[in-house]
């Protein structure tokens, strides 16, 4: 008997504290750290490919304002012109696939920061 009143006493100072907490409106989310590191080491990778994008962008368009530029006597000149292009093509390609892929991760995971 003495046992069930102290279970019940503790169970309602329990309830009372937490409804307390509740409406107090500050709650503590509990994250686990292997959990939010992964995350953060994905959204590293994640803004690494986005800087490798836009720098491959960039590469792309300068590559095309030189092909643009060359002389039509200069074959091999623009021969390698053209190889750069569609090198940088296929690492734009590459880098984009990536992208998806660890965004798919992040979203599979439940990372916070990104969304679809």
């Amino acid at each position: 008997m003495h046992s069930r009143l102290l279970l019940l006493f503790t169970l309602g100072i329990f309830l009372t504290s937490v409804r307390i907490f509740a409406q107090s409106g500050q709650e503590v989310i509990i994250t686990d750290p292997s959990i939010t590191s992964r995350c953060k080491s994905m959204l590293e990778k994640r803004e690494e490919l986005q800087s490798i994008k836009q720098k491959l962008v960039a590469l792309k368009k300068r590559n095309e304002n030189l092909l643009k530029k060359i002389p039509e006597e200069k074959i091999s000149l623009k021969a390698k012109g053209d190889r750069a292009a569609k090198m940088l093509a296929r690492e734009s390609e590459l880098n984009q696939f990536k992208l998806q892929n660890i965004e798919e991760e992040i979203i599979k995971n439940g990372c916070p920061g990104i969304s679809r």
